[in-house]
């Protein structure tokens, strides 16, 4: 990452933050961190269960804690949550243990049908969850003054609902404002997407970096509202464009989660 920040990228990160401590906190500043993202899965027991890791929510606290000791130096310190079925009834509770540690901002996103979440499917959210979701990060959106509150960048939230939960209208920044090098070294996006071979673009010990970023990418650069007939006739597509590349169903060309239709019943 030193590199990276002599290069002139800019890099964050997001962690469980059980393995920082003052001395880890000092290295990532001087390594170019500008900002970091720690994940808490709800209060003590639900967020142990949640990484199945004895220990682990007393260890990202400590983890927090050092972080905020050394705030100054960072751009940013934030959390961020993933709400299912477990946690939803914390969220108020979540809120006042962030802002105690001194968190500068909460984003909070629903759980989503990708990954392990397809085998746990009674941990989604249902319309009744959504409503008490988006109805919570409205309130805290305006009311709260020791933290900021916000939907985070996962979907579109139609014209309506955008404003009143986040600062800023949607755009999936995958392969548009935003690449990750994964562990093995492949080039890709956004690393909550899928590593299908198709939209791995390149690999860090072979090709060059800033070559790969400008000429390729391509997926990412286009409009997917094209490929599905839904998306290609929706009203609000110049808006969404297909939404959220991390939540797209590539065999079949289509969204796997639509917030319009979601937000239809909230």
């Amino acid at each position: 990452m030193i590199y990276a920040s002599k290069l002139g990228f800019t890099w964050g990160m997001t962690t469980n933050a059980t393995l920082i401590n003052e001395q880890k906190a000092k290295e990532l500043y001087y390594a170019g961190l500008v900002s970091i993202t720690v994940s808490i899965d709800g209060l003590e027991d639900n967020h142990d269960w949640f990484r199945n890791t004895p220990l682990a929510f007393k260890k990202m606290e400590k983890g927090i804690k050092a972080l905020i000791d050394f705030a100054p130096a960072y751009a940013r310190v934030d959390v961020l949550t993933v709400v299912n079925k477990k946690n939803i009834s914390e969220l108020e509770d979540i809120y006042q243990f962030v802002s105690n540690m001194g968190i500068q901002s909460w984003r909070i996103v629903n759980m989503e049908p990708i990954g392990r979440a397809i085998q746990n499917q009674e941990l989604m959210l249902d319309d009744n969850d959504y409503k008490i979701l988006f109805e919570f990060i409205k309130e805290k959106h305006f009311d709260s003054q020791s933290i900021e509150v916000d939907y985070g960048c996962s979907h579109y939230l139609t014209l309506q609902y955008e404003r009143l939960l986040r600062p800023y209208f949607f755009i999936c920044m995958a392969g548009l404002g935003v690449a990750s090098i994964a562990c093995n070294g492949d080039i890709v996006a956004c690393l909550d997407i899928d590593r299908r071979k198709e939209l791995v673009q390149g690999n860090i010990s072979h090709d060059d970096f800033w070559d790969v970023w400008k000429n390729k990418y391509y997926f990412f650069r286009k409009d997917k509202t094209v490929l599905n007939q839904k998306c290609v006739t929706c009203e609000d597509k110049e808006f969404c464009a297909g939404d959220s590349a991390h939540t797209w169903d590539y065999d079949k060309n289509t969204p796997m989660v639509c917030m319009k239709e979601i937000l239809k019943n909230v």
